[in-house]
């Protein structure tokens, strides 16, 4: 569920010309949970009331401004947390970190880049 979420975020972000609102994609996609929508959905709201020219000024869900435009695979996972270390299939040295948690019987993608992932879990930057 976790590659299958950020692959498709990556497509959606690249090439940048396509015109999408993530904020709608996040919001109805079915791979994420409500916390995950909430804290994404704040976080941008808040940055465009502190800069509504530029809001956050980064991606959160990628923790950067630039990604790996390949897409990503897995590096490493702790079944026990839920925590996933991915890396970029074209840029072996860009990690992310990404959090899954299951919920009624589904996988679902609970946290991603600063989105639900505590610092010292934080992919370095």
């Amino acid at each position: 569920v976790a590659i299958k979420f950020i692959n498709e975020y990556v497509d959606i972000c690249n090439p940048k010309d396509k015109v999408i609102d993530e904020l709608i994609w996040i919001e109805r996609n079915p791979l994420l949970t409500k916390k995950f929508k909430s804290t994404f959905k704040n976080l941008i709201e808040a940055a465009y009331k502190d800069e509504p020219e530029v809001g956050l000024d980064f991606d959160p869900i990628f923790d950067g401004n630039d990604f790996p435009e390949k897409g990503f695979e897995i590096l490493e996972k702790n079944d026990q947390s839920g925590y996933i270390k991915l890396r970029g299939i074209n840029q072996p040295e860009y990690t992310l970190t990404m959090k899954i948690v299951k919920l009624n019987n589904v996988w679902l993608v609970d946290g991603s880049g600063i989105i639900n992932i505590p610092k010292d879990k934080q992919a370095k930057r």
